[in-house]
């Protein structure tokens, strides 16, 4: 995939509440700047601001959501509708494994966290909100999206300040390029390979001393992405879960594209297992686009019926 298309749009905006008059007003040259209204700025050198003017959040949720909601996480929630409700989509013809959420910011609740701090020191402890934790966090804001809209495929934020929106449509395309929304050990950090070597390696009798295993301090993508048709297992071990864990620079691993360089990897009939803290069932559906035979596992941390439920994913090359 090379491209990607914007259905729908939404906008809370200095210049107007919908895509419509935002548009109209940029082009007649209206300034979004005023005085605050947010807070009396008396005494206070600059009094101007562009501020979202004219906001009514019963628009788009619940009075009690408002209650609990701070100012960004109102403003997300209503971009979205709109954004949804514009494009026409029917989200509830569609898996929603296979629906994402990139929602940006510049920095997230940074209102909800100064009028907890003012209840804090006049009141104490105990009449600070619940809701202040959440509602403080950046990613409330796409979390919250994808709790409204039924969405359980990747939902994502980053902080990253006025490019944040710009960064969003670039990272929701390569979502939709890498499939996400539709014995050589490789070792990243040398102090892993020294550890069992040393300590550790007591702990598991010494696997690295077998003359059978290579060790190679190297990102196992970097592995995956030259070699061809030669091994026959390759372990991948994903802390939280596909869409939890990778960075930036190596999460196409656990996309489309990756996924298709360990089936490349492998010999035939050659086995690709993943383990994950739970299930997840767009990284199934992602493994079986790429031609694997999947069959995912579920598992305990102690043995028979005890401790945590894991799942481990074994996907076969068979062709």
């Amino acid at each position: 995939m090379t491209r990607s298309v914007i259905t729908g749009l939404g906008a809370i905006t200095p210049l107007g509440n919908d895509p419509d008059t935002f548009w109209q007003n940029m082009k007649e040259g209206v300034s979004g700047a005023d005085r605050i209204r947010s807070f009396d700025p008396s005494g206070m050198q600059t009094q101007i601001a562009c501020e979202v003017k004219d906001f009514v959040p019963t628009d788009w949720m619940q009075s009690k959501d408002v209650r609990r909601l701070g100012r960004a996480s109102q403003f997300s929630l209503a971009t979205a509708r709109q954004a949804v409700e514009h494009s026409g989509l029917d989200f509830g013809s569609l898996d929603p494994t296979r629906i994402g959420v990139v929602f940006n910011t510049g920095g997230g609740g940074l209102d909800s966290i100064a009028s907890g701090e003012r209840r804090l020191q006049a009141k104490g402890p105990r009449f600070v909100s619940p809701f202040l934790a959440p509602n403080a966090m950046p990613n409330c804001v796409s979390t919250l999206i994808s709790i409204e809209l039924g969405i359980t495929g990747p939902v994502v934020t980053s902080t990253l300040a006025c490019a944040a929106g710009s960064y969003a449509l670039l990272d929701a395309t390569y979502h939709l390029q890498r499939g996400d929304a539709d014995v050589i050990v490789a070792e990243l950090v040398p102090e892993v390979v020294s550890w069992s070597r040393g300590a550790l390696g007591e702990l598991a009798k010494y696997p690295l001393r077998d003359p059978r295993v290579t060790v190679r301090a190297i990102d196992v993508a970097e592995l995956l992405g030259v070699e061809r048709d030669r091994y026959d297992a390759i372990l991948l071990d994903v802390d939280n879960g596909p869409e939890a864990l990778p960075e930036s620079g190596n999460r196409w691993l656990y996309g489309r594209a990756g996924l298709a360089a360990a089936f490349g990897a492998l010999r035939a009939e050659g086995l690709l297992a993943v383990w994950s803290a739970g299930p997840n069932r767009a990284f199934t559906e992602r493994l079986r686009a790429v031609g694997f035979e999947v069959e995912p596992i579920e598992v305990r941390a102690r043995g028979y019926k005890r401790g945590t439920r894991h799942t481990i994913w074994f996907a076969r090359r068979i062709s």
